[in-house]
């Protein structure tokens, strides 16, 4: 291979770990705040508990205030994600100073405890979970009829949970959301 291509593809891997590292750094770094001095704009982290209003999940019809759920089919030796959903409703988180709501992002990232996760293959989908896979617009099915090896990954924050927010401030006619970038639930040991 010409070692301008392998200098070049070496810059950009760099570039990209370069810039979750700062990513990371950025969101480590950034202080709690208190619900009722939140700032008018920017980057802040907020530690609450998630409201009361539920929803349900997908796939295990969880309740939960917020879910996100993957879809993915394995390629080779590797599974490749062919659908990222999440919820679009928003919820509420309070602190004991205050209640915001938490509008999440499309690509908001989820680090959850494993009883926060569920995880199905192909080999044991229910009725259910392929109507779900179905109405999504996910063909379980490929060449010949035969099933694809598929795997259904949903993720969901439950109602009372403690939870980290980090995200964007937004106002909205005086008053203060969240537009969530990432959701943490944190390990309790």
């Amino acid at each position: 291979m010409n070692i301008g291509i392998l200098l070049i593809i070496g810059l950009l891997v760099g570039g990209w770990l370069l810039f979750q590292n700062i990513n990371e750094n950025n969101i480590q770094n950034t202080p709690a705040s208190m619900i009722s001095s939140l700032p008018s704009k920017g980057h802040v982290k907020i530690i609450g508990t998630a409201g009361e209003n539920t929803i349900s999940s997908p796939t295990t019809r969880t309740a939960c205030v917020f879910w996100k759920i993957e879809v993915q089919e394995i390629g080779g030796r590797y599974w490749a994600t062919t659908l990222e959903e999440v919820s679009e409703e928003s919820f509420d988180v309070h602190d004991g100073t205050g209640t915001i709501q938490v509008l999440p992002d499309p690509s908001c990232e989820l680090k959850l405890k494993r009883e926060n996760m569920q995880s199905n293959t192909s080999h044991d989908f229910s009725p259910q979970m392929l109507g779900v896979l179905h109405q999504l617009g996910i063909e379980t099915t490929g060449v010949l009829g035969l099933n694809k090896d598929l795997q259904v990954i949903e993720k969901f924050v439950r109602s009372g949970e403690q939870i980290h927010v980090w995200g964007d401030i937004k106002d909205e006619n005086g008053i203060k959301k969240i537009i969530a970038r990432r959701i943490t639930i944190p390990s309790l040991g």
